[in-house]
């Protein structure tokens, strides 16, 4: 999990050209164009990444407020972005532990602290915090399943040991959308089947009355009869045009493809797409309507990700789309960081630059698949909200 505030070590810094004031300082893969002086390689500094939402209360985060601002939470906030400065990029804000009296650093797990809760840090949400119109609402069945993973990559800057990994990877075009999870888990008597934004399990609508129907009918119905139902239920509801929010749409399309599948093969698995369409992130690609792109599935009984060969050869199986390819065995072992990061900018779908692209490795190393992302400088620099 990112880290909202961290302290890290100044690993090197570069003079920038015709700037006397200013220099570009180096932490782990990150590059923050600071105060000429104000840090030393080998000083220790608090690091705030890009897309971390400041509140504006602490003293030492006054100076923000000349950057703009905007209120959210009826809080006066600062959004960090990346910027470029005399031509020199800038991500986040790093600034000496001298500054900051009023806490204490010296503990004992420094390095792996989050330091964000003592001044309120959160991370910017597109879908909560963005500007422009939302997606229309779906009531909450419950909170995100605790035996699915939330859909979070790791960046590239942050592991850069990564680089000497041995391991071949898939690269895939990371897209600008929101995170939908669709289950199946005949071991979840409550929520056997879910269709899942990023943080909520969400209400089937009029299921409720449907389900008491089905037990009246047959108090003893076993639990695949009530799991069929669901999900032709919520197709139904789809095809009659009933779904207003953009989950419940895109997660009825494949609810019933999944728990068939499921069932067939006798496990238990969430398929994790990128929704995208009008409404959402901007709409980059310009879709006329929602769509869900595969791009992980999780093995809830065996709790593991699935490699990426077999992920792709289901979603072939299934006829369901997938987020697009860019090289099924890339071997990264002696690319630098600046090579690395250049893989990043390019096309997507349809849209001229591309958030990103994420990396999966093809085998797993204990029981855990290696993965990061890398978003595209061009497509950060580019951002207007």
């Amino acid at each position: 999990m990112t880290k909202l505030a961290s302290i890290r070590n100044v690993t090197s810094i570069d003079p920038i050209k015709d700037a006397d004031k200013i220099e570009q300082v180096w932490i782990d893969g990150w590059s923050v164009v600071c105060k000429k002086g104000e840090f030393k390689v080998g000083d220790l500094g608090l690091y705030m990444e890009v897309d971390t939402v400041i509140p504006l209360s602490h003293s030492v985060f006054e100076f923000l407020k000349d950057r703009g601002t905007r209120n959210i939470n009826n809080k006066l906030c600062h959004r960090l972005k990346s910027i470029k400065l005399r031509g020199t990029l800038s991500q986040g804000l790093l600034l000496p532990l001298s500054y900051f009296k009023d806490i204490d650093f010296n503990v004992e797990d420094k390095f792996e602290k989050d330091f964000g809760e003592y001044f309120g840090l959160f991370r910017y949400d597109p879908d909560i915090h963005g500007p422009g119109i939302k997606a229309l609402p779906a009531q909450a069945a419950g909170s995100f399943p605790v035996y699915i993973p939330r859909t979070d990559q790791e960046r590239l800057q942050n592991n850069l040991k990564v680089l000497q990994s041995e391991e071949s990877f898939e690269v895939s075009i990371k897209l600008e959308g929101s995170s939908l999870t669709v289950y199946r888990n005949i071991n979840d008597e409550k929520f056997p089947t879910g269709i899942c934004s990023r943080n909520l399990k969400l209400k089937y609508p009029e299921w409720e009355e449907i389900k008491s129907s089905l037990l009246e009918q047959n108090p003893e119905i076993c639990i695949n009869d009530m799991i069929n139902n669901q999900a032709l239920h919520m197709f139904c509801m789809y095809k009659e045009g009933k779904l207003q929010n953009h989950f419940l749409q895109v997660g009825a399309q494949y609810l019933t493809t999944i728990v068939n599948y499921c069932d067939k093969y006798n496990r238990n698995l969430a398929f994790q797409f990128e929704c995208v369409g009008p409404n959402i992130q901007g709409n980059i690609e310009g879709f006329n309507d929602y769509r869900g792109y595969l791009f992980d599935i999780f093995d809830i009984d065996k709790q593991v990700y699935l490699l990426p060969e077999e992920r792709r050869k289901i979603a072939q199986e299934l006829n369901i789309l997938h987020v697009p390819i860019i090289d099924k065995q890339m071997v990264i072992k002696g690319k630098n960081l600046a090579e690395m990061l250049s893989l990043a900018d390019g096309p997507s779908i349809n849209a001229k630059l591309r958030e990103g692209i994420v990396f999966k490795s093809n085998s797993y190393i204990g029981n855990c698949i290696t993965s990061f992302k890398i978003v595209s400088n061009q497509y950060l620099l580019n951002q207007k909200n």
